[in-house]
């Protein structure tokens, strides 16, 4: 079975310092803004396909680096927003990072 969107997402692309008052802490502002290239004026659209998409088993969400988390209460509810979509999921980490992924309720 093909998957008809992939997504690759750092796990570092789920901090804080990332996010303000016009850009909300979801899995699809993540995704959006590790984009490169997007035009302003394109912004709210990406986020919205992305975020429809990811509504889909039919995507494919990879997050690299779980052994990289700063656990903040940021990353912490995206990544909770990763394991609960309907959307698959592979998450990548370093075996000494593995305790991360365990540790998160609903794993």
């Amino acid at each position: 079975r093909e998957f008809e969107a992939v997504y690759v997402l750092p796990v570092r692309a789920l901090q804080a310092d990332r996010y303000d008052s016009l850009r909300e802490a979801t899995l699809a502002t993540a995704i959006v803004n590790e984009c490169s290239g997007i035009a302003p004026a394109n912004y709210d659209y990406c986020r919205a396909h992305v975020h429809e998409t990811l509504k889909h088993p039919t995507t494919l969400l990879l997050l690299d680096g779980l052994d990289e988390d700063g656990q903040t209460d940021i990353s912490e509810k995206l990544l909770r927003e990763a394991y609960h979509g309907k959307h698959k999921l592979l998450l990548l980490s370093r075996a000494y990072g593995i305790q991360k992924a365990r540790s998160l309720k609903g794993v």
